[in-house]
């Protein structure tokens, strides 16, 4: 049985964070110990015994990337209880740096990460669930990111997805918007800034989307689970 052996884990990822060429996790610890736990990889299947790293507040997201360009991977984290991105610089050998914070909007609780901006450095997008808004925050290869700007969303959103939707070169974002039943659709413009979104409806509290080319027209489509209506909706791309 795996276990972080703290209460009420909340989110995880996994990443080579040792350089051993094994896939290892880290698991946010959602209570009042506000840690992140990480857990090297043996290679066959088992994990050794946690380290634990602390965070903000009701940590709710993690991901995994390399945000200052050293070919170890990173961690970021929303954390939902401080309103603020916490990232933890990898030092490749399994362990990582003190959380540095950059603020949000009110209650962040997913995260995604992406070049927003075409200049080959790792950007955040994040979800707030309160202020139904997005945050884009743009990296500059140090690990170190830029302000954030805000972006209006439907109402309580609760994930963020990123992808080539329309068909260029440009990464856009999709956020579900559980409290108004829709997702938001924001193209990007290239350069880190996003057009005003696009609203489609979806079933009733969708929680979630993943993004894939479902027909195989080499174009990607999204889909999304509805929790109250125990079901799912597709949207398929009809992008020229």
């Amino acid at each position: 049985m795996l276990a972080s052996r703290n209460s009420n884990p909340s989110s995880i990822t996994s990443g080579d964070f040792n350089s051993d060429n094994r896939q290892d996790l880290a698991i946010t610890n959602n209570n009042n110990n506000n840690t992140v736990s990480i857990l090297l990889g043996n290679g066959d299947g088992s994990f050794q015994n946690q380290l634990t790293y602390t965070t903000g507040k009701s940590a709710f997201s993690v991901i995994s990337s390399d945000f200052n360009n050293d070919s170890k991977l990173d961690l970021a984290l929303a954390n939902a209880g401080n309103n603020n991105v916490g990232v933890l610089l990898g030092n490749g050998d399994g362990t990582f740096q003190t959380q540095v914070t950059y603020p949000t909007g009110e209650f962040p609780v997913s995260i995604v990460s992406s070049d927003f901006n075409n200049d080959g450095k790792t950007d955040l997008a994040v979800a707030n669930y309160f202020n139904n808004s997005l945050s884009v925050l743009l990296g500059d290869g140090n690990g170190n990111f830029q302000s954030q700007t805000i972006y209006l969303t439907g109402k309580r959103p609760v994930s963020v997805q990123a992808g080539k939707l329309n068909n260029d070169v440009n990464v856009d974002l999709v956020v579900v918007n559980t409290g108004s039943n829709s997702i938001s659709v924001f193209l990007g413009n290239g350069n880190g800034t996003f057009q005003t979104s696009r609203t489609y409806k979806t079933g009733r509290n969708p929680s979630y989307t993943a993004i894939g080319d479902f027909n195989d027209d080499a174009k990607l489509d999204l889909v999304v689970i509805n929790f109250l209506d125990h079901d799912g909706t597709i949207f398929l791309n009809i992008c020229p």
